[in-house]
Parts: structure tokens; sequence; C-alpha cells
């Protein structure tokens, strides 16, 4: 038999759910996103903005003495007495208004300035959450969530939400309850139960709609706006990397197929959208008939003699007012309503874990002290949630990297080494076993004192907008201010750096372009190695950092990061190419390349040689890139 009580309890279960998530949301953004000064000139504004609303409902009552000063001079024959009411109700009318423009101009004043103060707070606060709040492997990770995107179009509506809000939210809300105050006092004081309850159930009705139209955001909405970032990321891609798409005449395929994605999205949008109007038009009906039934009681209590012939101009512009307010109202919650999925989706983003764990009381590395690293049973894991699966890649990692060794980690794409890497960056943190730096647990020792030692490059050059001089000194304590173009050049140019005057037109003030567009793969790579060098780090880290350079130009940049590399730098490379570490490093680490449980040591030595005695896949290694070796036999 089919349970009807247990159907509407699922039902009002999920009603309420998707609600809570809503309510969430607003919660959210207001606690992380509204500071203490804001929430104090906020305060001020809306207090300035409730006295003024009072002053002009009075104001408006005002109109009603007026009026029944008139009708008294007509009633009684005696226009003096009329004038003289009406000068002095005329004169509230005036005094008021001067009033009301006073507090209007003041709160006009806190209202700039309380956007000027939040929106700085704002861009702050997501700038913060986006790059200090995350690891780098939760960016990675994450990266369909936690992108430039979707914060950026999540950061826009929120921003869009609170001038929304502050303009026009406080003023409309105050509009609303203020004349249905005086409505209320009014039916009090003429005993009429109805003028008091019709304006209540109208404010009823319309928030319950407000409800049935903000659950259908969270349950409809939401799913189409996923479809929007998808369909945003598509094209982003495209126009972010014409290069490829023009190399395989496919402009016309993209083409079709921005085309094809758009249209499949907006149909479901339109759709909804269009439904979400209607449902907003038969609110708005509600409203208009009950000015009209308001308006035709207040007449009738006027022939009834229950009330003033001047009473019906406020009853009247009370009730428009309470129907304006709750227009305007409809017209922020649609702002609101059509706002909410991007905002949730940057909650989302915003609120995922920060995928390593701060120590409470961090070690502090001095600046001096020699580095010794230690890798003791490493393992790690990369967690699919989704699928509720773990992909082992590393498994049992042990060595030993001593105060200014250079090391070389070996072995097969896919074998870890980039994750080794990002281990010893601490972009994550081991699943088993422990990184020691000088004996102490990397996860105890304050990140940025650990990465101020280390000069990093990766494979994919991290180019920034700019020109060369900026790219090169940026990670410098002091914005490299202290260096002289002499100097820099001094530093960069036995890393190749100068390019020829038909690439450095304007020497270091070169303007790179967005993501160093404007750059070979190769010159972008030399820059990075440049920048790295000129950080001056303890450690450095190569990561394929010359792999998109000729072996010319990569002979040539060894040699000059060999200057830059004294007994007391440790230097570890992650290099297919052998030739680029044969003659730099003293300690090679030939990784297996992993199998169902993870990659593995299978050897170290001190040479190329010793190597290849130890193990027969690294000969195999060496004779795929022509490496001619010596005796190891």
């Amino acid at each position: 038999m089919f349970d009807w009580l247990k159907c509407v309890k699922a039902g009002l279960s999920e009603y309420f759910s998707e609600l809570r998530e809503l309510f969430d949301v607003m919660a959210w953004t207001s606690k992380e996103f509204i500071n203490d000064c804001s929430k104090e000139i906020a305060r001020t504004l809306i207090l300035l903005q409730f006295f003024g609303g009072v002053i002009g409902v009075i104001r408006t009552w005002s109109i009603s003495l007026m009026f029944d000063a008139a009708a008294l001079a007509k009633t009684t024959g005696d226009f003096n007495l009329g004038f003289v009411e009406l000068l002095k109700s005329f004169a509230v009318f005036c005094f008021l208004g001067k009033i009301v423009g006073f507090i209007n101009l003041r709160a006009s004043q806190k209202r700039e300035r309380l956007i000027g103060i939040n929106s700085g707070y704002l861009d702050w606060k997501v700038t913060k959450m986006f790059l200090v709040d995350h690891s780098l492997s939760v960016h990675i990770s994450e990266d369909t969530n936690l992108n430039e995107a979707n914060v950026r179009k999540g950061h826009e509506y929120l921003s869009k939400i609170q001038s929304i809000l502050l303009f026009q939210g406080i003023e409309a809300i105050l509009a609303l309850v203020l004349p249905l105050g005086a409505l209320i006092i009014l039916s009090v004081k003429i005993e009429s139960h109805f003028l008091m309850f019709a304006p209540i159930t109208l404010f009823l009705i319309f928030v319950a709609y407000s409800f049935y139209l903000a659950r259908s955001i969270v349950k409809d909405a939401g799913p189409i706006d996923d479809e929007w970032r998808a369909y945003h990321r598509y094209r982003v891609e495209r126009l972010r990397e014409p290069e490829r798409i023009k190399n395989n005449a496919k402009e016309a395929h993209e083409l079709n197929e921005i085309k094809r994605r758009y249209d499949k999205v907006m149909v479901a949008d339109l759709k909804y959208w269009l439904w979400y109007i209607l449902r907003s038009h038969d609110r708005n009906a509600i409203t208009e008939w009950y000015v009209e039934i308001i308006f035709g009681f207040a007449a009738i209590q006027v022939l009834l003699g229950k009330i003033s012939l001047g009473l019906l101009s406020p009853i009247y512009s009370w009730s428009w007012r309470i129907v304006d307010a709750l227009w305007r109202l409809a017209d922020i919650e649609l702002q609101i309503n059509k706002s909410v999925p991007a905002i949730m989706s940057l909650k989302r983003s915003l609120t995922l874990p920060m995928g390593i764990e701060i120590p409470k009381n961090p070690v502090v590395l001095g600046e001096n002290v020699p580095l010794r690293i230690e890798f003791r049973d490493v393992g790690y894991r990369y967690e699919n949630l989704k699928k509720d699966i773990s992909v082992p890649v590393l498994k049992d990692i042990s060595f030993v990297i001593e105060p200014g060794e250079k090391v070389a980690w070996i072995g097969p794409s896919g074998a870890g080494k980039t994750t080794l890497m990002r281990l010893l960056l601490r972009y994550m943190d081991p699943t088993d076993g422990v990184i020691l730096v000088n004996g102490i647990d990397l996860k105890q020792i304050e990140l940025s004192s650990w990465l101020a030692r280390i000069g990093y490059v990766r494979q994919q050059a991290e180019i920034l907008s700019g020109d060369i001089r900026y790219n090169l000194i940026y990670a410098l304590p002091d914005d490299g201010q202290s260096l002289s173009d002499d100097e820099i050049w001094e530093m960069a140019r036995p890393l190749q750096i100068d390019f020829g005057e038909s690439r450095l037109t304007e020497g270091l003030q070169t303007k790179v372009g967005y993501k160093g567009i404007k750059l070979s793969g190769g010159q972008a790579q030399r820059v990075m190695v440049a920048a790295a060098v000129m950080k001056n780090p303890d450690l450095l880290l190569l990561d394929e950092a010359t792999s998109s350079l000729d072996s010319t130009t990569e002979r040539l940049v060894q040699e000059g990061l060999a200057k830059y590399l004294p007994p007391g730098r440790g230097a570890v490379f992650n290099a297919h190419r052998l030739s680029t570490v044969r003659h730099v490093c003293s300690k090679f680490i030939l990784l297996n390349g992993g199998d169902s449980q993870g990659s593995r040591v299978i050897a170290t030595a001190s040479s190329l040689e010793e190597l290849a005695k130890k193990s027969e896949t690294f000969k195999k290694l060496a004779a795929d890139q022509d490496i001619i070796l010596g005796s190891y036999n």
C-alpha cells in the first residue's frame, strides 16, 4: 500500500535540505566576505535608512492632515481656520522633507564608503582563500573546481550581489517593513482587523513564493550553471590555444562545436528562466489585487464615517509602497537567484580542504644552516574520491641528499620523478613514510622558511605578464630593487638570457606578453632557470628545466649553471636526457617506473657507469639514448 505520509515527509525533507544549502551559502558569504569595519559602517547605514524611512512614512501621513484641513474649511465654512491648519500641515511636510534629504545624503556617503572598503576586502579574501588556503596538490587535483575562471565568475557575482543589497536591498526591505508597520498601527487605531491582516497575508504569500523559487534555483538552475561553466571552460581553452587550432585547420570545427555546446545549454537555461519569470508574474499579479482591494476597503470606511477622507492618501500611498517594495525585492531576488549557482560553485571551490596540515608551532629553518634531506620509506597514492580508489605512485622510497650534493633522479616517464619533486616542495605530504630535513619532519617546518631555501624550475615555464627583469627578480625579497640592470645581466648572461637585439628590443624591459607568449619555449625556460639561480637558493630543483633547448644551447646553459653550483649548493635534477646530468651530478637514483604497487628505487650510484653495472634496466635506457659508457664489467 502506498504510504503517502512517508512520501510527504521525504518530499519536505528534500525541500528543506535544498533550502538549507541556499541559506548556508548566504551565511558563508556574510561570514567570510564582510569584515568588522564594513559591519560597523553597515550598521550605521541601516540606522540612517531606518530613521529616514520612518520620517518618510510620517511625512506621507502629514499629507492626510492637509486633506483634512481643506475638508474642514469646506464643511465648516471657516476658511481662515482651514487655511491655518493647512499651513501648519504643509510646514510639517516641508520640514520632514528636509530631514529626509539630509539623512539620504549621509546614507549615500556611508554606502559609497562601505562599497569601497568591502570591495577591497572581498578581492583580498577571495585571493587569500584561492592562493593561501590550498596546497598546490589541491590546485592540481581539483583544477576543474579550483581554477581561475570558476573563482573569477563567482567573485564577480558575489561583488554584484553585495552592491545590489547595499544599494537596493536595505532600502527595499525598509520600504516594505515601515509602511507595513504604519498600516498595522493605523488598523489598531481604527480597530480594523482587515487593514492589519491583509498586508501581512500578502507578505506571507510573497515569502512562500520566494522559498518555492529559491528551492528551484538549487535543484534546477544549479545543474544548468554547471553546464555553462563547462561550456565557458571549453571556449576559453580554445581562445588561449589559437596556435594548435590553426595549425590543424580546426577553426571551422571549433566554431561549430562552440555553437553546438552553446545552443544545447541555452535551450535548458532559457526554458528554466522563462518558467521562473512566469511564476514571478503570478506573484506580482497578487500584489496588484491587494492594492485594489485595500483601497476599495478604505473608501468604504470613509463612506461609513470610520476614517477621515484624508487617510485615503496615506493608506493608498503606504499600500503602493508595500507593493513597490515587493516588486523591487522580487527583482533583487531574481538577480540573487541568478547569481546563487555561481556563488555556490565558488563556495565549493574555496572551502576545499587545505591538502596539507599546517603545524601550530612550526620550526623555522635557519638561513645559513646546510640542508641534509632524507626520504625514509616514502610512499604516495593519488586519491580519486569520485571513484573511491587510490592509485599508488611511489612505494618505500629511501635515499639521502647530503648538503651540497648534486643528485639526478632517473627513470622512464611515469616513474614518479615529478611526484618526488612535489613532495619535496610540499605540494602534498607522503601517504607513507617521512621526509626529513636536518632530522626534522618536513611537515613540522614552516613552509615559507623552507621554500625560501629552494629554487625550483618546472618543465612548463611559469612566465608572468610584464618584462624580462620582472620575471628574473620576482622571487627576491626586495623585489630586486637593490639590483641594477648591469648586475642582473652579469648573473643572467651565463645562462643565455641574451636572446639577441631582434628579440630583446628594450633590454631587460622587453615585454614578454601574457604567459610569455612573445618568448619561445626555450627562451622561457632560460628565464626561469635564471630566476631560480638569482634567488641564491641552498637547493636547486630542476624538473626537465632545459627540455625545450637545442643541444648546443643546452650545453651552454649547463656550463653557465655549473658556475652557480658551488660545493655548498645542492641540486636535484629530474631529466630524461642523461646527457644533461652526466657531468653535473655525483649521485644517480634510478626508479623502476612503477607497477601496481608503485615505483621504487632499484639502484643508486655515483656515476652512470656504476649505475649500468647495477641495473640492466639502466643499460637499456642508456642504449636507447645512445649514451656511450665506459667499462663497467
